[in-house]
């Protein structure tokens, strides 16, 4: 990954320029990634919460 400031050529894992020590950007596109996995998770753990705490069925007779 390059530096935005220097442009010095870091490894793809380096959070900061061995350089100058900026900081490195995220890739671009994670955001949807990221998304994506928040998404997953809230409707995992909604699953489990009502399977731990499902809602009372009422019926009304008339």
């Amino acid at each position: 990954m390059k530096c935005l400031k220097c442009g010095w050529s870091n490894s793809d894992t380096a959070a900061y320029c061995t350089k100058c020590h900026a900081y490195l950007s995220e890739q671009p596109g994670m955001e949807s990634i990221d998304a994506i996995k928040a998404l997953i998770l809230s409707l995992f753990f909604t699953g489990i919460f009502y399977l731990v705490f499902p809602i009372p069925v009422i019926r009304s007779e008339y």
